[in-house]
């Protein structure tokens, strides 16, 4: 686990604290091209480590098997917490702009889980989670997630113009 974070802030880090630095000395803004690679980049440190840290042999099928690898019951709480999700953003959406068509909401879920944060769940679920539950409870080991997730934020919330 201790490779696996240390690749993790070391990508996110240099991409997000560049990105904090550019936009804090007004080189770039929020929506520059370089402020958009830096912030894709930084995004998918924990699913860049977890590529690394695979203990196989990386296919195509490999990738699929530890991409859609889940026990049963975990599916329920999938679609509890996809149902949940595209509520909150549906009704966010709304409030912030009432012109949104309802039907565009499940395709902002779409994006909002591959594109603003789905794409780092292949580290933090996939890396990260198995490798706590084997010394912790679930529910220990999702808190402890959290927390280091909370931390791996951290610097964006200097860059300008992001919603942190």
């Amino acid at each position: 686990m201790r490779c696996f974070l240390i690749i993790t802030f070391s990508i996110t880090g240099t991409a997000w604290i560049s990105f904090a630095v550019l936009t804090q000395l007004s080189v770039i803004s929020f929506t520059h091209s370089v402020g958009s690679v830096l912030h894709f980049i930084g995004g998918f440190g924990p699913t860049i480590a977890s590529l690394f840290l695979m203990n196989e042999k990386l296919t195509l099928h490999s990738f699929k098997k530890f991409v859609f690898q889940y026990k049963k019951k975990s599916m329920i709480y999938l679609w509890v917490m996809a149902a949940m999700a595209i509520a909150a953003i549906g009704l966010s959406s709304r409030e912030f702009n009432s012109e949104l068509p309802v039907h565009l909401v499940p395709i902002i879920f779409i994006q909002a889980v591959f594109i603003y944060g789905g794409e780092e769940e292949l580290g933090w679920r996939g890396i990260m989670q198995p490798l706590l539950e084997e010394k912790y409870k679930f529910l220990i080991a999702t808190i402890i997630i959290g927390i280091v997730w909370g931390i791996w934020h951290i610097p964006l919330w200097f860059v300008e113009e992001t919603s942190q």
